[in-house]
């Protein structure tokens, strides 16, 4: 476990020490839907609204759908289109992103703890005004431990307050010198305190420490985030 930790702390960390840092202060606000369609399917949309540096302005929107097919009780895959417009807020064009996106996930319960483990791969298509389109691809590796505050009679949390730690590592899977010339593009390290109401209903709110990794530099974004989460 210790090297494990090791070589994820290398991974995480060799990147961000490597170049200068742009430093920016943001907050993001999430809504979080599952529904299940029956026994196999289900469709999961997720809506970010994000702000820029020191929460100025309305830097982005991510709209972002899924069909998930349960491939198990605990795992399923899915096939996913994302739609994500970034703001400038200057002369500078507004920049359009298309994905596809496939992902797998695999649920696991330690006791009352749930550990969620999700890969995802992306087809982003980035577009740009007076620029021609830019095709590039993503793997995303995501791990997440939801923690309940207080003792629980049953291995299944259904109300009650709980923390949760993830962390997200951004691979490019091809170099792009226009995007990047690493094969890292970014981690985010969060923290998050939340209620449960119900089984279909959470509300948390986080911090996630994010890395993005550019050419000539590394922006650091520290994330404020309220996140809305419903199952039906």
């Amino acid at each position: 476990m210790r090297r494990l930790l090791f070589i994820l702390s290398f991974f995480i960390l060799a990147p961000i020490l490597s170049s200068a840092q742009v430093n920016e202060h943001v907050f993001w606000t999430a809504i979080f839907n599952t529904t299940k369609l029956n026994d196999k399917w289900s469709l999961q949309t997720d809506v970010h609204f994000r702000t820029s540096n020191e929460y100025k302005n309305l830097r982005s929107i991510l709209v972002r759908p899924i069909l998930l097919y349960n491939v198990s009780k605990n795992s399923s895959v899915g096939l996913g289109y994302a739609l994500f417009d970034v703001f400038t807020h200057s002369a500078a064009p507004n920049t359009t992103e298309h994905r596809i996106y496939e992902q797998f996930i695999q649920k696991q319960n330690i006791q009352a703890v749930a550990i969620t483990h999700r890969i995802r791969v992306e087809q982003r298509f980035t577009e740009r005004p007076g620029t021609s389109e830019l095709f590039t691809q993503r793997f995303r590796y995501y791990i997440r431990a939801l923690i309940p505050l207080a003792k629980q009679k049953e291995t299944t949390f259904n109300k009650g307050m709980y923390t949760a730690i993830q962390d997200e590592l951004f691979f490019h899977m091809q170099i792009n010198d226009q995007v990047n010339s690493s094969l890292f593009d970014q981690n985010r390290l969060g923290a998050s305190i939340g209620y449960r109401f119900s089984p279909k209903f959470d509300m948390e709110f986080s911090y996630t420490s994010q890395h993005i990794k550019r050419i000539s530099s590394t922006v650091s974004n520290s994330i404020a985030q309220l996140g809305v989460y419903t199952r039906f």
